[in-house]
């Protein structure tokens, strides 16, 4: 198939760097300068390192008050209050809290729910071994939470269904994973608030096939989100034998940190930041007929092999955005065939943002068109 390339898409290539860049795992702790904690569903303490706190100011007090202690700020929400505030330390810090989302907090190999306005969610475990949801038992606990743990094989999947909604991700999870349902008709929205998500398997992210909704992944501003996923989760080495893998992970290698399948709409928004470290293949995959966009996020990306990916649209309308390749391109739009009836277009659009890349092979790369019109 013969591939066109605009004088921008040549250019930079070759402003690339060709030679592998050793990978670098990004980190995944709070910001240097606070210590941010959900307190379930209900709030949030925030501690500032060596900083005495003078005022602390909450952008809308029908959702929720501010307490200061030396350097610490408690939030507390209003009951039956549903939304997100800005917390404003000292006249220049700032900090988006949710409060009343059902929000899922893990905790190494646990996972504790508190459920809130959204509950069209289910938690099942996912092995290896088959294809199967395997129910997992929970235990209640006193405040109306409820404990969920991976055990030896089965590790813990929180999946949002059909209908959809709003549902908060938070605390370090060693071996688990997220995934929007299969036909999703409304919107899912993936709010961030400090989430450090490990899957030895499988994407940390998955949206699946065949999704007309949007899932909208939202990190908020004054957290650090990393999600990370595994060698394992290559399909063209362990997926389906028919696909030249060797089987032994057929079922959910998705070769992406975070993975849209076909049809999947997938939006990065938010003013916090999102680190993704691909072990796989791709940092970011959306599969044919679906599309991606960027918004104000502060993206960093370092892939084994390409960065953020499209088999169809990519828009990126601003944002920072710092991707390495280490063995390929940084960031594409280059789908098997294209048909853009069909809703395979191969585009890259780039309206705005402060974007950084380094690869292997090139630097911006579409089967089609390359459109910059800021940035």
């Amino acid at each position: 198939m013969k591939k066109r390339y605009s004088f921008f898409s040549i250019l930079l290539s070759f402003l690339m760097v060709f030679s592998m860049i050793p990978y670098c795992e990004q980190s995944a702790s709070a910001l240097s300068s606070a210590d941010y904690v959900l307190n379930g569903n209900s709030g949030a303490t925030i501690k500032l390192d060596g900083t005495e706190i003078s005022t602390a100011v909450v952008s809308n007090e029908s959702i929720a008050s501010v307490e200061t202690d030396g350097n610490t700020v408690t939030v507390s929400g209003k009951d039956d209050a549903v939304g997100i505030v800005t917390v404003t330390i000292n006249g220049t810090e700032s900090f988006e809290v949710p409060i009343g989302y059902t929000t899922f907090i893990f905790d190494d190999d646990s996972l504790t729910v508190y459920e809130g306005s959204s509950t069209k969610y289910e938690v099942f475990g996912l092995t290896t071994a088959d294809d199967k949801e395997h129910a997992v038992k929970g235990t209640e606990n006193s405040d109306g939470s409820v404990t969920y743990s991976n055990d030896s094989d089965i590790k813990l999947n929180v999946n949002i269904k059909e209908k959809g909604g709003s549902y908060v991700f938070s605390g370090t999870g060693s071996d688990m994973s997220l995934s929007v349902n299969k036909a999703a008709e409304s919107n899912a929205n993936i709010i961030l608030a400090g989430l450090d998500l490990t899957s030895s398997f499988t994407a940390p992210i998955t949206i699946k096939k065949e999704s007309t909704a949007n899932a909208v992944i939202t990190a908020l501003n004054g957290t650090v989100n990393t999600l990370t996923d595994s060698e394992f989760n290559n399909a063209d080495t362990y997926g389906d034998t028919e696909d030249g893998g060797d089987g032994t992970n057929a079922e959910y290698a998705e070769s992406a940190v975070i993975k849209g399948k076909s049809y999947s709409n997938v939006i990065l928004n938010g003013k916090g930041t999102l680190n993704l470290n691909c072990n796989s293949k791709n940092a970011l995959k959306v599969g044919e007929y679906g599309s991606l966009t960027v918004n104000n996020i502060n993206l960093n990306v370092v892939s084994a092999k390409n960065g953020i990916s499209s088999d169809n649209t990519m828009t990126i309308n601003s944002g920072t955005i710092n991707v390495t390749a280490n063995g390929g391109d940084a960031i594409r739009s280059d789908p098997d065939a294209v048909n853009a009836e069909q809703g395979t277009a191969g585009t890259i659009v780039i309206n705005g943002g402060d974007i950084t890349v380094k690869a292997s092979s090139d630097g911006i790369q579409s089967a089609q068109d390359i459109t910059i019109i800021g940035g």
